[in-house]
């Protein structure tokens, strides 16, 4: 199974798909584990026991990445802005801690939420941060719809989210202190 460090995405990159799962619900083309969630999946929001939008957002190939795409699976969602130096720290450990949990249904994705600058990421962004911090085996998303904001956590960063197998958010966002301890500790909680 692939392990996949921060975030989520039915129509164009940065856009919201459906909010029911039904027969609408159709797979991006990509690179990545892919279960179609069941019909009855509706979206309720961001909140904790809340389903997210299935939002969806270019990674780090150009490819169109569904958070609904990874139903089945915990999903750890890592949000950081380019300029967190903490979030930087962070994605530096994505492939080994990928390694650690592989053959476990959790995906890592990280989620660029904004450029150095404070402006709204691109592909671009997304590929250079995945290239600066070597991660080829998870998804690395340009959040383009501001998606973020929905699990900020007051400014602080890296915020952290978790996402059961049901796509039900448990955990609404928390900020690692202890950095990959704190996320070590988040997921075999959670598995």
């Amino acid at each position: 199974m692939l392990l996949a460090f921060f975030v989520f995405l039915a129509c164009a990159p940065g856009t919201q798909g459906p909010s029911s799962a039904g027969a609408e619900w159709e797979a991006p083309d990509n690179r990545w584990p892919s279960q179609a969630p069941p019909a009855d999946l509706v979206a309720g929001g961001y909140d904790e026991g809340d389903v997210p939008p299935d939002v969806r957002m270019p990674d780090q190939f150009g490819d169109e990445v569904s958070l609904w795409q990874f139903y089945g699976n915990l999903v750890v969602v890592n949000v950081a802005p380019m300029w967190c130096a903490p979030c930087q720290d962070l994605a530096a450990g994505v492939e080994p801690m990928m390694e650690e949990y592989e053959g476990e249904s959790v995906v890592f994705i990280e989620l660029v939420a904004e450029t150095v600058e404070g402006e709204t990421p691109t592909m671009s962004d997304a590929e250079e941060w995945a290239e600066t911090f070597g991660i080829e085996s998870s998804p690395v998303l340009a959040d383009t719809s501001g998606f973020y904001v929905n699990f900020s956590q007051g400014g602080a960063y890296p915020v952290v989210v978790g996402i059961g197998a049901d796509m039900v958010v448990f955990e609404g966002g928390f900020v690692p202190v202890d950095g990959e301890d704190d996320i070590r500790a988040f997921i075999d909680a959670n598995l």
